[in-house]
């Protein structure tokens, strides 16, 4: 975490789990509301893919964070291809939506060796690392992990009576939904 010059709020502060390949940077605004999030993947040649970034602009600080009701909040969700979709929504419930195609490269970028966060940020300026308690603690948070089929075997059994012997090994087919 990069706290303020005088330690009392967080400026910005990284989430890493390389084990489930995903890294999540925050950034703060000077009453300590989130106001950017940017989020990541580990690829397996060490670089990191932008999966997603997502923006809050507070006009004063009275909002709540995140308050759908007085702040302008934009998201961009990338592809690999280039493609980017941003949702822009403004307070009175105005949405608005742009696809465009980017350079792909420009969605990746190289990953920090462990512990070289402040690389990674371009330390924020005017702030200071901040280390926390010196004993591990579990994280209140969990990764972004993909989801598994489950009960895929039901849509797919030898012996449904729909499957037709190949040559090289039995073809089943998925039962057509009723309905």
């Amino acid at each position: 975490m990069f706290a303020a010059p005088d330690g009392q709020w967080p400026q910005a502060m990284l989430e890493i789990a390389w084990a489930h390949h995903f890294a999540r940077f925050w950034r703060f605004d000077q009453t300590g509301r989130r106001d950017r999030e940017i989020e990541f993947r580990l690829l397996p040649d060490r670089r990191l893919f932008c999966l997603r970034s997502t923006a809050w602009h507070y006009a004063d600080p009275d909002p709540a964070e995140f308050d759908d009701r007085h702040v302008h909040h934009s998201t961009s969700a990338f592809r690999p291809d280039g493609t980017v979709r941003t949702t822009t929504r403004i307070p009175g419930g105005s949405t608005s939506e742009i696809i465009e195609r980017k350079p792909a490269d420009g969605l990746h970028m190289p990953a920090s060796p462990f512990g070289e966060w402040a690389d990674f940020l371009g330390r924020p300026a005017g702030t200071r690392e901040h280390h926390g308690p010196d004993e591990p603690a579990d994280p209140p948070w969990r990764p972004a992990v993909p989801l598994r089929p489950r009960h895929a075997d039901l849509l797919f059994r030898q012996d449904a009576g729909r499957c037709r012997t190949g040559r090289s090994r039995p073809k089943c087919a998925a039962p057509a939904p009723s309905g």
